[in-house]
């Protein structure tokens, strides 16, 4: 990162740590304060660092954030579909620069559409980082930042993603070649920025 000049927004894997543990593997969670000793080791390489939520308890998300902040760190915060709105209103009278959109993964596309709408309307000046964002719902809304494992389903799955959003991809292609389309679309999404 550093030869290159290049920022990371790191994500603290807290979703795939939940994941992991929901599919029975054995995962040591992860501890706030080794999440903060890795953040303030890398400062120099982060563009900014998503909070350590956890999944289905905002309170406890929260005061990981408030511990982030005591350390003199400024966490993304997350507010998860599904969560109330006088939490994400609370976040955005915060003024926090950025907000991560997180807890949609699974969620209908019928149903994300709807909550993301309703948070844009809502909330026209505020920065969005839709986690996991690999939907065709990314064009869709002004998002500032989206993070994905999504360029990994045409390895995993076979799977391409585009503006139409994802499907099979066809017959002739090896999970390795629809992976580097998938790879492109999502720079190129980056170059259209």
């Amino acid at each position: 990162m550093e030869r290159l000049g290049l920022k990371v927004l790191l994500d603290s894997g807290a979703f795939t740590v939940w994941k992991s543990l929901q599919h029975g593997k054995k995962v040591e969670p992860i501890r706030i304060e080794d999440y903060a000793a890795f953040v303030m080791e890398h400062q120099d390489v982060l563009y900014g660092f998503i909070n350590l939520d956890v999944v289905g308890d905002p309170a406890e998300s929260k005061e990981n954030a408030e511990y982030l902040k005591r350390l003199g760190l400024r966490p993304i915060e997350v507010w998860h579909v599904g969560s109330g709105l006088k939490e994400l209103q609370a976040l955005v009278h915060e003024e926090q620069p950025v907000i991560a959109l997180g807890g949609s993964v699974g969620i209908s596309e019928k149903r994300r559409n709807r909550v993301f709408r309703w948070i844009f309307r809502l909330f026209k000046d505020q920065n969005f980082h839709f986690l996991g964002g690999s939907s065709k719902l990314l064009q869709s809304y002004p998002w500032f930042s989206a993070d994905s494992t999504g360029w990994l389903v045409g390895r995993r799955f076979g799977a391409m993603i585009d503006q139409d959003g994802q499907r099979r991809g066809p017959t002739d292609m090896d999970p390795i070649e629809i992976m580097a389309y998938n790879i492109r679309y999502f720079a190129s999404l980056e170059q259209a920025a």
